[in-house]
């Protein structure tokens, strides 16, 4: 998989807590990769225990 500049910059895009997003890609695109990632920043910056997060 090749990750382009603009790639990158939705990418970083879609990791900010503070924003909503739709994730559309073809299979094998990173998608799972991603909200995995996206669920990690907030973990990371929640004041709750990880079970209370929905």
């Amino acid at each position: 998989m090749t990750i382009t500049i603009q790639d990158l910059r939705v990418r970083q895009q879609a990791l900010d807590p503070t924003q909503s997003f739709i994730v559309q890609a073809p299979a094998g695109s990173g998608k799972t990769e991603l909200l995995t990632q996206r669920y990690l920043v907030l973990l990371s910056r929640a004041q709750k225990a990880p079970e209370e997060i929905v």
